[in-house]
């Protein structure tokens, strides 16, 4: 399930939050299973098997998507599916011109983090947008750079 989505992963090379979703999908994903599927981990004190919970289980999804991914990436940019001027890292605050048109983020209005979650069913309807720009029509700021950059940008009301 996690080698199916380990491309789509690899696209979101300069967006930490779609790769974030993308894991808390696949965990979904997986618990929806029936019989359902379960994170587990011993309890050495018992002896029983306990389950994880949500931030375990989503960070060992996202450990299984980056493994493989240095070797994947090159292939993908040998066949053409990224460019070679992709990088491993998260420093870029400038959406990659060959996003996949599934994923493409519209110049005049990206998809915002809270918009692709209750797109897509992710459990984070309830949670308050971070900043009150993202709400804002025509704000023009690039989803790499929604948090943790310190990128300047402007908003028009």
């Amino acid at each position: 399930m996690v080698r199916a989505h380990q491309r789509k992963y690899i696209g979101f090379d300069d967006t930490r939050h779609m790769k974030t979703l993308l894991s808390h999908q696949l965990v979904k994903e997986w618990r929806k299973q029936s019989p359902p599927g379960r994170f587990l981990k011993k309890n050495e004190a018992t002896g029983l098997w306990e389950d994880v919970g949500i931030k375990v289980a989503r960070r060992k999804t996202a450990q299984l998507l980056r493994e493989g991914a240095k070797k994947l990436r090159g292939e993908m940019r040998a066949n053409g599916e990224i460019s070679s001027s992709d990088s491993d890292d998260d420093s870029s605050c400038a959406p990659p011109s060959d996003r996949p048109a599934a994923q493409a983020v519209s110049p005049e209005r990206p998809m915002a983090f809270m918009e692709y979650a209750a797109a897509n069913g992710l459990g984070l309807e309830n949670v308050v947008s971070p900043s009150p720009s993202l709400d804002k029509p025509n704000c023009s700021i690039p989803p790499s750079c929604l948090v943790g950059s310190s990128a300047a940008h402007e908003c028009s009301p």
